[in-house]
């Protein structure tokens, strides 16, 4: 049984979608495209999954957390898409396409093992199935993926395998996918705070000034960029763009070192804002003024963390305020960007602090 629970783990980005259709190759109308397509369709955007792994008696034996995300790269005919599960240190790339000829769609699935996975279905059914997959034993073993309870925001699925040529099949995981929408952290919440309980910074601090118009400062351009940075744009309202550029001579747009492309994932006036937040600059060209550099994960979109400021009423017209960072992953370049923002967030509120107090008189 460990055997085979290796191989499922190393396979269990080969689940994702249902199968799906593109264009035909020379572009006539094929009659039975719109199921497979409206899958393929379903499946694009950003997902959080959890994926339970099942031992033969049925018990669940492990249960991680991930993120799955897949993008268009021939709008209707063809998707990529990656996956991370932290847990597992499992990053791996997939391609879906067709085959028109034998009206199937094939998915390719490797990581960073360099192992191939390629899994085949008829198009518009749920179901898809690798070829025999040779084991260290001197067997051999072929995997089978179901897709089922299928709602606009959600699906299940479930991975058997079969050592025997598929005449019997034993289940191997189960995975439950939940869309991230814009108005949501589910995603950010499952896949980076369930993988590293610690990746939080945490801070609280009484300010002498009524909660909405703490509110308010965390959402207005101009006292915004009094305590935290130069704005370059925010928009108050969910999905807005809440973007700063911290060296505004040199960055102007906050591309390098600023928060460009973060954006407002929950607005509620004057209870809590939830923003994204960009941790890594893009480069180390202003050493410790700006945060750990790291080109790649500068650039992941959706960010991975995200800031949640709560206000709160207390008496003689003071508030009380508590900022959260929250979704740090785990390794050595995480564990720098949040010792580097942990002091960072605190000199943010002390600054808070006083302009509020201004404002307030």
């Amino acid at each position: 049984m460990r055997k085979s629970f290796a191989i499922l783990v190393a396979a269990v980005t080969l689940l994702v979608t249902a199968p799906a259709i593109a264009q035909s190759l020379d572009s006539s109308p094929v009659p039975d495209i719109s199921a497979g397509l409206e899958q393929l369709r379903h499946v694009e955007g950003d997902w959080a999954v959890t994926t339970e792994f099942v031992n033969e008696d049925g018990s669940i034996a492990a249960s991680h957390e991930g993120m799955y995300s897949f993008r268009w790269v021939i709008p209707d005919a063809v998707l990529s898409g990656t996956n991370h599960i932290p847990t597992l240190d499992q990053t791996s790339a997939i391609l879906f396409y067709l085959r028109p000829k034998s009206n199937e769609i094939e998915m390719v699935s490797v990581g960073k093992d360099g192992m191939l996975w390629i899994m085949t279905g008829k198009d518009g059914e749920e179901e898809r199935t690798t070829r025999d997959v040779p084991t260290q034993d001197g067997g051999s073993m072929r995997l089978r993926f179901t897709r089922y309870n299928v709602s606009e925001n959600s699906f299940e699925s479930r991975m058997d395998w079969s050592t025997d040529g598929g005449k019997n099949w034993t289940q191997g995981n189960h995975q439950v996918f939940r869309r991230c929408s814009i108005d949501s952290v589910v995603c950010s919440e499952e896949a980076s705070v369930s993988s590293n309980p610690s990746g939080t910074i945490d801070h609280e601090i009484e300010v002498n000034c009524n909660k909405a118009r703490a509110f308010q400062m965390w959402t207005d351009p101009e006292t915004l960029a009094a305590f935290l940075g130069p704005v370059t744009r925010i928009e108050a309202r969910v999905g807005g763009a809440y973007e700063l550029a911290f060296f505004p001579d040199d960055d102007p747009d906050g591309s390098k070192y600023g928060t460009k492309g973060a954006k407002i994932l929950k607005l509620d006036p004057p209870d809590r804002l939830v923003f994204q937040w960009i941790v890594f600059s893009a480069d180390s060209e202003k050493g410790g003024a700006a945060p750990p550099a790291n080109a790649n994960l500068h650039r992941q979109m959706p960010t991975s963390t995200w800031v949640q400021v709560d206000f709160v009423s207390l008496q003689d017209n003071h508030s009380r305020v508590r900022l959260q960072h929250l979704g740090f992953g785990n390794g050595a370049e995480w564990d720098d960007a949040q010792r580097w923002f942990d002091p960072v967030w605190a000199n943010v509120l002390d600054r808070f602090q006083s302009k509020c107090a201004l404002n307030q008189k």
